[in-house]
């Protein structure tokens, strides 16, 4: 488990704060946040790079892969793919997300809390909270993905946070 406040630069921070985290930067519904098993939780999302294809579907890609490029040489890391990424947007709602892992398979899970917000992200081992990650804006937190996880939802606001798979 790595937990990281240093890897944003000013400007990509300045950037975050007036442009993605602005009132012009798109994001798209969803009606589920999870897929097996689906939740029926909505949220908002942006997707960097497609789950299926493995393609690059934003411009806003190449300046969020660099990010994580970034931390996961900064600890060393293995990576030779990525599996998805997004932005996802998440509002107040009640309880928490249903606790699911990404992929079937071994990979990494690299969560970018871009906003301040009073939702963290808990790991579970053997079905019970085992760590819970407390956000704060520009933190990188990762893990790996056999942890199934969950994230509290906001109590006010939004969370807004980049979410990475790799291997």
């Amino acid at each position: 488990m790595i937990e990281d406040t240093d890897v944003f630069t000013v400007k990509e921070k300045r950037y975050i704060n007036e442009f993605i985290l602005g009132n012009n930067f798109p994001f798209y519904w969803e009606p589920s946040q999870t897929i097996d098993p689906p939740d029926q939780k909505g949220f908002f999302l942006h997707t960097l790079i497609q789950r299926d294809t493995l393609t690059i579907v934003s411009r806003e890609a190449v300046f969020f892969i660099n990010i994580a490029q970034r931390f996961i040489e900064k600890h060393k890391l293995p990576c030779k793919k990525f599996f998805r990424a997004a932005l996802n947007l998440t509002y107040p709602t009640p309880g928490h997300s249903v606790p699911h892992k990404d992929h079937s398979f071994p990979h990494f899970q690299i969560i970018m809390y871009l906003n301040n917000t009073t939702a963290s992200t808990v790991l579970l081992k053997k079905g019970k909270k085992f760590k819970e990650f407390m956000p704060k804006q520009f933190k990188i937190i990762c893990f790996p993905g056999h942890y199934k996880h969950y994230q509290n939802y906001p109590k006010t606001g939004r969370r807004v946070v980049g979410v990475f798979t790799f291997k």
